[in-house]
């Protein structure tokens, strides 16, 4: 009976040891084991700072996690944490217990885990947006000088990142007489990081700007990249060669991914003939998918989308992407809005929104904050630089172009009341009558962008208040077409003052004065295709000009 008692603990002995020997080629598995004869789905994985996460795949039961081929954890969800004294290169292996031995997947893709380099770090990420040429203080703009002490004060507390979010060049005398030419050696003299394109930047024809990037320095030539990942050729569809989808940079030990947009279909707010080469297609797909190469293959610390746009339905689009895509910021702009706001991220995590004021009324910057104890948080901060000492070497740069700041300040005329948007709109038309010699004549509401008020006016206000260069045509339209085009679009227009359409009759022809942005518009051309038109080589800042030196009327 002994003899048996002895041989049954024996056994049971040896039953526990053949388990833990089982269990134990779960903490270490030999290349041979992994992924031969197993119906388990390779894993893929990615990395949001210290964060591991994968989706779960088919017939697993539990995730081992190597670091440095070691094995370093298990979970049976689908994320799991390191801290802050680990790196190197980790991946997942799915397994599960079948037929009393342990089968694996094969190794997933390899990610990097960065050493930690200090107790804590931080990054600001400073950005401009609808400057629309702003260059020096008047009633409306506040001088880049002022904003050049202000971004080098941020600096000599750290290095910044910094990004022009479109819209930058066009809507000022000595910027659009230089096609920005000004704003690139002011912004090459603040080493800002990239240029995101704005609709305003195809107002000259795009080529205007491609020229900053031909490698032709008498032309002048941008230190910093363009960014458009979803500006594409309408006829091959492909994305425009010299604009780049992202920008990568590291600042602080942080690496930095930025990926450049601008608003989906926001052709239509540009002069047909300027962007008919071109198409805006939807962002959101593509940032997507550079978001994930960023992350997983470039390994940044922080991905943002700086967008010149503004819209709820792209914001939420971008908060919603999978983790692996996951966004830190959201730069905006178009809306000339002061945006100070936040999202959440499908994982929870803050995704701070940005915008600032047009024509530098304010400024602003996203700060990042990581410490080894803490995840990244982030804050945003809105400053105002009006009061600010302007910065010498960009008063230097004004002085290179002193003769057409002087032309700017010419005095053309008076006014004894603030001229309000809608009131030059209908002087405007007035000035087409006086000098064309038309019957009536309109422009767009949204031609007109800024009021002038009591006081001289300048050449300069004139081309702040009708900053495109929109060409006048005359068309010659019977008064049944005109009714029906003016019926249709007179809320989006500005008329002469005085206009009745009542005065027109059905079948007589009339001389229509109207810019062609507005004439070559799919809408406009819906009534006026066959409308026969004459170009008069004239701006609406010509025929104001004209009236105003005879005396305001």
């Amino acid at each position: 009976m002994k003899k048996f008692l002895n041989l049954f603990i024996i056994s049971i002995l040896i039953i526990f040891l053949f388990s833990c020997e089982v269990n134990s080629d779960n903490n270490k598995i030999d290349d041979e084991q992994v992924g031969i004869e197993t119906n388990i789905d390779k894993v893929e994985i990615s990395l949001s700072n210290r964060h591991l996460v994968w989706k779960k795949v088919n017939g697993a039961e539990e995730y081992l996690i190597y670091l440095n081929s070691e094995l370093v954890g298990k979970s049976i969800n689908d994320y799991y944490d390191f801290d802050s004294t680990q790196s190197g290169d980790v991946y997942v292996i799915a397994s599960k217990y079948e037929n009393k031995h342990y089968i694996y997947s094969q190794k997933s893709n390899i990610v990097s885990l960065e050493k930690i380099f200090s107790q804590e770090k931080s990054l600001k990420v400073f950005s401009i947006n609808d400057t629309h040429g702003a260059l020096k203080d008047t009633a409306n703009d506040v001088s880049m000088a002022k904003v050049a002490t202000y971004i080098k004060n941020l600096e000599k507390q750290e290095d910044i990142i910094k990004i022009a979010n479109g819209d930058i060049f066009q809507g000022s005398y000595v910027s659009n007489k230089t096609y920005g030419k000004i704003f690139i050696d002011i912004l090459n003299e603040l080493s800002f990081d990239c240029f995101v394109i704005g609709n305003h930047e195809f107002d000259w024809g795009f080529d205007k700007i491609k020229q900053y990037k031909d490698g032709n320095m008498e032309n002048g030539e941008a230190n910093f990249d363009f960014l458009g990942c979803n500006i594409i050729y309408s006829d091959t569809k492909e994305h425009v060669e010299w604009l780049k989808p992202y920008y990568i940079t590291t600042v602080n030990n942080f690496k930095v991914g930025i990926i450049g947009s601008i608003l989906e279909k926001g052709e239509s707010s540009i002069a047909k003939d300027k962007v008919e080469n071109y198409e805006f297609i939807d962002a959101v797909p593509l940032i997507k998918e550079y978001a994930k190469k960023l992350r997983n293959v470039e390994h940044c610390d922080l991905v943002l989308v700086s967008t010149h746009d503004y819209d709820d339905d792209f914001n939420n689009k971008i908060a919603t992407l999978p983790i692996e895509s996951k966004i830190d910021g959201l730069i905006c702009a178009h809306t000339h809005q002061y945006i100070e706001e936040y999202l959440y991220n499908i994982d929870g995590t803050k995704l701070p929104i940005i915008q600032s004021n047009t024509k530098n009324q304010s400024v602003g910057y996203i700060q990042y904050n990581y410490s080894i104890d803490n995840y990244l948080s982030s804050s945003i901060h809105h400053d105002y630089v009006n009061n600010l000492v302007e910065d010498e070497e960009i008063v230097n740069i004004f002085n290179n172009y002193n003769q057409l700041f002087l032309d700017s300040d010419v005095v053309i005329g008076y006014t004894p009341n603030t001229l309000y948007r809608s009131t030059l709109g209908h002087f405007a038309g007035d000035c087409m009558v006086e000098n064309l010699h038309v019957d009536l004549a309109a422009v767009n509401t949204g031609g007109v962008r800024t009021q002038i008020n009591v006081g001289e006016i300048t050449r300069g206000q004139i081309y702040d208040a009708f900053p495109f260069d929109n060409e006048i045509y005359v068309l010659n339209i019977k008064g049944s077409v005109l009714k029906n085009y003016c019926s249709q679009q007179s809320d989006y227009l500005y008329f002469n003052n005085g206009f009745n359409i009542n005065n027109f009759n059905d079948n007589e022809y009339y001389k229509f004065g109207l810019i062609d942005y507005v004439f070559k518009a799919d809408y406009a051309q819906y009534y006026l295709k066959d409308v026969e038109y004459e170009k008069t080589n004239l701006y609406i800042r010509d025929v104001m000009e004209l009236t105003l030196q005879k005396g305001l009327h």
